[in-house]
């Protein structure tokens, strides 16, 4: 999750619209591909900012297990 959301930074603030990530203190466990995890995230976070108007904000949230 973090990997996504430091790689989508600068287009979030380009827009200027606010990306938080709300982390667990504790990691979530999770058996996936990671590949795959960072392919969903990314398509994510593009329609994220594709359709999130400038001065919004998009908040990400990682759940605890």
């Amino acid at each position: 999750m973090d990997e996504a959301v430091r790689a989508t930074e600068a287009a979030f603030m380009g827009k200027g619209v606010a990306l938080e990530h709300r982390a667990s203190p504790t990691p979530a466990l999770v058996r996936a591909d990671p590949d795959r995890l960072r392919e969903i995230m990314d398509n994510l976070l593009g329609n994220a900012l594709r359709h999130t108007p400038s001065g919004g904000a998009v908040t990400i949230t990682t759940p605890t297990t």
